[in-house]
Formats: structure tokens, C-alpha cells, sequence
């Protein structure tokens, strides 16, 4: 297996984006329905079709402009998704030096929204249920709602 890999993406440079990803994590992207299209246009890119990757997005229940539209648009792309909610673990503090307390004071929203964790995939999921995201690696706390990562595969 590939060592993972981070990647700075600019949604609407398309010479920055990395190709033939197995993961691609990203949360809380959408606040404006002027992003959409970017990202409606990233992913496809990120995770070409044929590929077995997934795209695994947290987000809370905002209701925010372009939101439906993002995961909807996936979707009318011929992506697959699932939704689960998104383990507590997932809101725990992972800041080095930060106490527990500072934490939640730098991120109230964590205690009183509820997130939702969005698989998307090229291929439909398999009949017999397979291991999530939450459940599959052990991601700390609001590391996967703090950062998106790109994994790329090996390319010797």
C-alpha cells in the first residue's frame, strides 16, 4: 500500500489537482453555491472513474447555500452514497497543547450540531455491509472535520 499523501488543491485550478486518488477526506467544504461546480469538477478528477476510491465528507446539518446541491450533484453524476452519523469520536480534541476545555471553547458547534458522515463511491456498495469509514480507521477526533487529505497511489 501507498503511504498517504496530503494535497493543497485550488478548486478552480484544475493544474493543481493531484489524479488517481484512493481517498480523498473533506469536510465542512460547502458555504456558498458559487463553490459547487468546483467541487462538482474536482472530485470527478480526484477519483477518476474505473478507480475503486471514495470520498468520505463530514458535515454538519446547516442547511448552508449549495449544500444539497453539492451532495445531490454527486450523486446526478453517477456517484453512489451512503450517510451515517458521524462517530463521536470524531468530535474529540486532537490538538497538541490544547486542553479539553480550550477545545470546545474554540469549537462550540461540536457539542450542539449533528454531523453526518457521506460515503461516495464510482461503484454501488456491496450487498453484505462493509466496514465504514468510522469503523475502518481509526481517524482521531475532529481530524477528519479539521483537514482534507489526498491519498495518491504508489507510482513506480
Amino acid at each position: 500500500p501507498s503511504e498517504p499523501a496530503a494535497a493543497v488543491v485550488d478548486w478552480g485550478d484544475a493544474a493543481t489537482w493531484p489524479s488517481g486518488a484512493d481517498i480523498v477526506l473533506g469536510s465542512d467544504l460547502v458555504y456558498a453555491r458559487e463553490a459547487v461546480p468546483q467541487l462538482l469538477a474536482l472530485l470527478p478528477a480526484l477519483l477518476p472513474e474505473g478507480g475503486g476510491g471514495a470520498f468520505y465528507y463530514v458535515a454538519p446539518e446547516t442547511d448552508r447555500l449549495g449544500e444539497v446541491e453539492f451532495l445531490d450533484g454527486l450523486v446526478g453524476l453517477g456517484w453512489y452514497r451512503t450517510e451515517e452519523a458521524a462517530p463521536p469520536r470524531f468530535m474529540d480534541n486532537v490538538l497538541d497543547g490544547v486542553a479539553d476545555e480550550d477545545f470546545r471553547n474554540l469549537f462550540p458547534e461540536l457539542a450542539t450540531r449533528t454531523y453526518t458522515l457521506y460515503t461516495f463511491t464510482r461503484h454501488p456498495p456491496p450487498t453484505q455491509s462493509a466496514p465504514s469509514l468510522a469503523a475502518a480507521v481509526p481517524l482521531p477526533g475532529f481530524a477528519i472535520a479539521a483537514a482534507a487529505a489526498v491519498r495518491q497511489p504508489d507510482h513506480d
